[in-house]
């Protein structure tokens, strides 16, 4: 296989990466934004820009007002790298009809409950096999718009290497 320079193939593109919690999605991003420089971010970094750098507390404001804000702001920008758990059908036709090329990183109910056990056990972090379960319903209603599946059993390096592949192809 050809040398791949992520930071050069995946500079200009315009794409999201959606996936259940813990299916990788962090690790990626921060792979991504650290290791090569790419303007990789997520919701809670964009909300936190849309509201002036605090956290809404108030989750109802926050979803009525500040995250509508924030997709339509990230659906429109020029260069785009953005990493998403939830993806309802509107911002997915809206990103879909913007460009973006729609990655998902897939991984099976088993594996997301043992690394989600995992995450409680070690990190201290709270049990989101509600949130993954109601993104793996979700996952089967926006397939659609889906342009590549990921399978996130892989390490970061190789799927940097697959995202890579998908814009040589």
């Amino acid at each position: 296989m050809r040398y791949m320079n992520p930071t050069e193939i995946l500079k200009d593109k315009r794409f999201v990466v959606y996936g259940a919690p813990a299916s990788g999605k962090t690790t990626l991003m921060k792979l991504l934004r650290d290791t090569y420089g790419l303007p990789a971010t997520d919701l809670d970094d964009e909300i936190l820009f849309e509201n002036g750098g605090v956290w809404p507390e108030d989750s109802e404001y926050r979803n009525r007002e500040i995250v509508p804000r924030a997709l339509d702001r990230i659906a429109k920008a020029e260069v785009l790298h953005f990493f998403t758990s939830g993806m309802n059908e509107s911002f997915a036709k809206q990103l879909h009809a913007s460009g973006a090329t729609i990655f998902l990183l897939k991984l099976d109910e088993q594996t997301l409950q043992a690394r989600n056990q995992k995450r409680m056990n070690e990190e201290g972090i709270g049990d989101v096999t509600v949130e993954f379960q109601k993104n793996l319903a979700s996952q089967q209603h926006n397939v659609i718009f889906v342009d590549h599946v990921i399978d996130a059993t892989q390490s970061p390096d190789q799927i940097v290497e697959e995202l890579c592949r998908y814009y040589l192809k």
